[in-house]
């Protein structure tokens, strides 16, 4: 009679020892193998590479002299040692859906690495909420957060549905054309600026005429304006300009230009709307402004630069720090000091953390670039408007040195002690 099935030999780089001992079992009941030909059966198929294995574990005794169930056990110690259950549950927890991957395929990545963390009967929970947290979709997530009595089984059920609908969705609206741009960790497409932009509108600054910010915080709001003299608001949105027939250059409702680059956005979750994209950085020999925060629980050190309207780190940066944060597409372009225009490569919703506040704020990807640079738009978020200010230059004198050093220093320059107002002496100062 013809035998039912191959059974190859062992591999230990293509199968684990479990699953081959488990197809090996299988053959012996497809084929009615005998208890007395097993041994037999199971040293011949095994392979010369394992049998070798077999021969040195067993010495001076033969692999044929023991029974079936105790050479299996042998090799499954050799080949497949008991890990440790708390490095096996790290792993298992510290997964996350990555771009690009799908609901399917992830649940099954869970699972094996849930075969070797010795759940038990916790098994089942243990699956469903490492599932759901650690979706890239926070839709996804939100939907499955309301389910009452939520299982494992259900929980990809509903996914795997919201999935589907999202991929339907986008094949039947071939009008949102997609360029695709392959990056190594980010995968992910960056939409073509060929569809008018429309963020929520928002209220332009009555002091300077932007809308990246309040007037309660703007900057202008000590500036005298040059048109009718009052303090508070630049000439460009005076008031009085509409007296003699000019109009203030505010921005007209629901359009928003980047000097001169058109500007669109594909990605409904981008809540922020970003009015002012363009990046204006100049480097000199003064030291910069930097500020320590905390991204998704890593410590970055960012240069503090307010000319930047939103804040961005490079690809390798963003790598380094191995953030588990979805990086979605965005239109946006920006454009620097010297009118070179950057395309981002996405941008990624990240918990920042400073001085006790923790908000939700984007952060923008860019291929390459300097250090990583902290934008208005999280300085106006964070509320820290004094962090730009520049510190004044002290003096220090050493405990115990003579109070005699320090006076003849007041007598010798008595202007800069007093608590007035100066004024500067043998200079030609111009104001603008």
């Amino acid at each position: 009679m013809a035998l039912i099935g191959t059974l190859t030999e062992f591999d230990g780089e293509k199968t684990s020892w479990t699953s081959w001992a488990e197809r090996l079992e299988q053959y012996f009941s497809a084929n009615t193998i005998p208890p007395e030909r097993q041994v037999a059966v199971f040293l011949t198929a095994v392979g010369a590479n394992t049998y070798d294995t077999l021969r040195d574990l067993l010495f001076p005794e033969k692999p044929a002299s023991k029974a079936l169930q105790e050479l299996l056990k042998l090799l499954e110690d050799h080949f497949q040692p008991k890990p440790l259950e708390i490095a096996e549950r790290f792993r298992f927890y510290q997964r996350q859906q990555q771009p690009g991957e799908d609901i399917k395929a992830y649940v099954v990545a869970l699972r094996k690495l849930a075969s070797t963390c010795s759940f038990g009967e916790y098994l089942p929970t243990a699956l469903r909420d490492k599932f759901v947290l650690g979706l890239n979709s926070e839709t996804i997530q939100r939907k499955l957060l309301t389910e009452k009595g939520l299982t494992i089984t259900s929980a990809v059920e509903i996914a795997s549905v919201m999935e589907m609908a999202v991929r339907d969705t986008e094949e039947l609206h071939p009008q949102i054309h997609k360029e695709g741009v392959k990056e190594d960790v980010f995968r992910t497409a960056v939409a073509t600026a060929n569809w008018r932009y429309r963020p929520k509108p928002t209220p332009a600054c009555y002091r300077c005429g932007n809308t990246d910010h309040d007037s309660k915080i703007c900057r202008f709001k000590d500036q005298p304006c040059h048109q009718c003299g009052k303090m508070g608001h630049l000439q460009r949105v005076c008031r009085n300009r509409n007296v003699r027939g000019q109009k203030p250059r505010y921005p007209k409702k629901k359009t928003y230009k980047v000097q001169k680059l058109t500007s669109s956005s594909s990605d409904s979750d981008n809540d922020e709307a970003l009015h002012s994209l363009s990046i204006h950085r100049i480097h000199s020999s003064h030291p910069a402004m930097t500020v320590q925060v905390t991204i998704e629980g890593k410590r970055l050190k960012m240069d503090v630069d307010t000319g930047a309207a939103v804040s961005v780190i490079t690809q390798k940066q963003w790598k380094h720090l191995q953030i588990q944060a979805t990086v979605r597409p965005t239109p946006i372009k920006l454009q620097t000091y010297s009118m070179q225009v950057l395309h981002p490569l996405g941008f990624a919703k990240v918990k920042v953390s400073y001085k006790g506040q923790t908000k939700r704020l984007p952060l923008y990807i860019l291929r390459n670039g300097g250090p990583p640079l902290f934008g208005r738009d999280w300085i106006t978020h964070l509320g820290m408007p004094d962090i730009i200010k520049n510190p004044c230059n002290t003096l220090t004198v050493p405990s115990g040195h003579d109070d005699g050093w320090v006076e003849s220093l007041k007598q010798r320059f008595p202007e800069v002690f007093v608590d007035e107002l100066g004024k500067i002496k043998n200079d030609c100062v111009r104001l603008k």
